[in-house]
């Protein structure tokens, strides 16, 4: 991947943190030919994989969890396909 597709792949996932987090709105995205989703709630945040959901607490959590194939999105980002 070249060093302008990193970064507009780090742009479109800095766009899909600041939704989540300030706009309050749900986030779809692939990866793997998977859909996958962040879904906030008043109280905790959804991040859904093939069909499994996990349930955490704030947004730093949903950057790190390992639940993406065992993977975080902070690791899979440049992977991501955000759904806009």
């Amino acid at each position: 991947m070249s060093i302008k597709d990193r970064i507009t792949k780090k742009t479109e996932y800095k766009k899909a943190i600041y939704a989540l987090e300030n706009l309050g709105v749900d986030i779809s995205f692939t990866y793997n030919n998977k859909g996958c989703s962040l879904c906030p709630f008043d109280d905790f945040i959804a991040l859904g994989y093939n069909g499994e959901s996990k349930r955490v607490d704030d947004i730093d959590e949903v950057k790190t969890t390992k639940c993406f194939n065992g993977k975080s999105l902070n690791e899979i980002y440049a992977d991501v396909e955000f759904e806009w």
